[in-house]
């Protein structure tokens, strides 16, 4: 496929070296006043050995991007030196540095804007290579096909566009084109973050199977600590422009806590640590971490997400929406459902229906919640009678205002489905208990002798005593009901508080797993607060304070 030219290695190992980078950007701070610089990298030193990964971790404007975008020279760098293979390129001309293009690629983390929208996949996989002027039509669409199979995706796609796939198709596609030159060195810029858990996971792994088949050299620019630990070998700490702390970790790290697992490796240094642990705030002492932090919530602040280097209150919020949706939706749906039939089998005690909705009650309360769920979605993939997964399909944005409304609906189907099977028995039964002690009172036994017709007997004389149980037991369903689609929505998949915490959990992100408690806390005062207006209103001897009101 044409002329490859290659870059001696004779760093003594270290494929990429960066020393004294400096960038800064010339900014005008009014409409009239002179343009003033701001400074985004300040001498930054760094070195990446052949076939490994270092990861530039840091908050949100600390110079991660900008140093990638030094490293790959899309920019050029005001001063410092960047040695690739052994050659310094930080101020090569534009011809002079098409070789060395080859051998630094980069994945960018909007795979869509980086991609031509006009292009079909193995276009954009080709045009690297028509760049360099490798190889003819033929071999280019070849060399497209089988990188494609790499990556995972099928090469009866070469034609499809870009907007006709995926998200992590895209990043997939996204590699399949960095890998096209057969670079040394790939820089991943954010490349993982815009994708949900599992797809990250899948990528990941990609990832390092990609590096061990063709020692690849990574710089991985990232802000989720997790995924740095999984696929780096050294972290770089940024703030404000400069790296803090550099340390090359050369053993791989068990999955668990951040930090602990780090105290826990003698090659890693404790100035890393220390300064990860003081960035999050976790040198100070317990009482005053949870002093500042309840000074915080007072303000409505619960905290920084470790995990998503992000505060935690946005984050549970964002998913908390959906949670209520559902959880809100199941909850109605099931007491529409729980009450009517809980009084139609108090008033035919002994009889067919009764036996039946006694069976069908204790066949749901003996079967585990886990157990329900999967059954249910082994049964929705199989048979495909509702879609699976998410809260939105693929092209949401293009349907209609109706459109989006039926498949929102029919995404929560499956996840709605198993919470009212969960809950439905005990209410039924709850309901059906208290039904039958009222309809044994005497005033019952009179309104019969006046010859009043039985649903009006029910619903207007048995129900409306018989609802203080019922309505204290709503405010405990609502929270039972919460942490039950806790469990559900990670086994559906829907985009909840489920998964969140979770992955929280997984992590020790601490901060992050006493939100959702909290939240969860939130939820159940709420839900009791509602049922004690409810027995306000309904009971008339609770507003005079009477006392035989329960």
């Amino acid at each position: 496929m044409g002329t490859d030219t290659r870059i001696s290695d004779s760093s003594g190992g270290s494929f990429l070296r960066v020393r004294g980078l400096r960038k800064q950007y010339m900014l005008r701070g009014g409409l009239w006043r002179k343009r003033v610089p701001v400074a985004a990298v300040r001498g930054v030193d760094f070195e990446i050995p052949a076939g490994k990964t270092l990861a530039l971790v840091g908050s949100s404007g600390s110079g991660k991007s900008t140093v990638a975008r030094c490293a790959t020279r899309l920019e050029r760098p005001d001063a410092g030196e960047i040695w690739v293979g052994g050659t310094e390129i930080s101020q090569l001309g534009c011809r002079n540095l098409l070789p060395f293009r080859a051998e630094i690629q980069m994945v960018f983390q909007d795979p869509v804007t980086s991609m031509n929208p006009r292009f079909s996949a193995a276009e954009i996989i080709e045009e690297p290579l028509l760049i360099q002027g490798r190889g003819n039509l033929g071999d280019r669409r070849s060399c497209a096909t089988e990188l494609m199979h790499e990556v995972g995706l099928s090469p009866n796609w070469a034609d499809r566009l870009v907007t006709e796939f995926s998200g992590g198709q895209r990043q997939r596609l996204a590699i399949a084109r960095a890998l096209a030159l057969r670079p040394k060195l790939l820089v991943l810029d954010e490349a993982l973050s815009g994708l949900d858990v599992s797809t990250q996971a899948q990528i990941a792994n990609l990832l390092l199977e990609l590096q061990s088949a063709h020692s690849l050299t990574y710089l991985l620019i990232s802000h989720d600590l997790a995924l740095v630990v999984r696929l780096a070998d050294g972290i770089a700490v940024m703030s404000a422009g400069q790296i803090v702390v550099l340390c090359f970790l050369f053993t791989e790290m068990a999955p668990g806590s951040f930090f602990d697992e780090m105290r826990l490796n003698p090659q890693i240094s404790p100035e890393t640590i220390s300064v990860l642990r003081a960035r999050y705030g976790l040198d100070q002492p317990l009482l005053v971490r949870y002093g500042r932090w309840m000074a915080a919530v007072v303000h409505g602040d619960f905290g920084y997400s470790i995990a998503y280097n992000a505060p935690v209150a946005p984050l549970l919020w964002s998913r908390a929406k959906h949670t209520l949706l559902l959880t809100t939706t199941a909850t109605l749906l099931t007491w529409l459902m729980a009450v009517p039939l809980g009084v139609w089998t108090a008033a035919s005690r002994g009889r067919w229906l009764d036996k039946v909705v006694a069976i069908g009650s204790s066949l749901l309360i003996s079967v585990p919640e886990i157990v329900l769920a999967i059954a249910l979605l082994a049964l929705a993939v199989r048979w495909r009678a509702v879609p699976v997964g998410g809260m939105m399909s693929l092209g949401f944005e293009e349907l209609s205002a109706w459109g989006r409304f039926q498949d929102v609906l029919l995404r929560m189907l499956l996840p709605t489905s198993i919470l009212v099977l969960a809950s439905i028995a005990v209410v039924v039964r709850h309901i059906r208990a208290s039904v039958v002690e009222v309809l044994d009172a005497p005033y019952i036994q009179a309104a019969r002798g006046h010859g009043i017709a039985r649903t009006r007997l029910l619903f207007r004389h048995v129900l409306p005593v018989a609802a203080n149980p019922a309505i204290s037991l709503f405010g405990f369903s609502v929270a039972a009901l919460l942490s039950g689609s806790l469990l559900v929505e990670v086994v559906t998949g829907w985009p909840g508080l489920g998964p969140l915490i979770l992955d929280a959990t997984l992590s020790r992100d601490l901060y992050l797993v006493i939100g959702g408690i909290m939240f969860s806390a939130v939820f159940m005062m709420a839900g009791n607060f509602i049922a004690d207006l409810l027995l306000l209103a309904t009971d008339p001897r609770i507003r005079a304070g009477g006392p035989d009101a329960n």
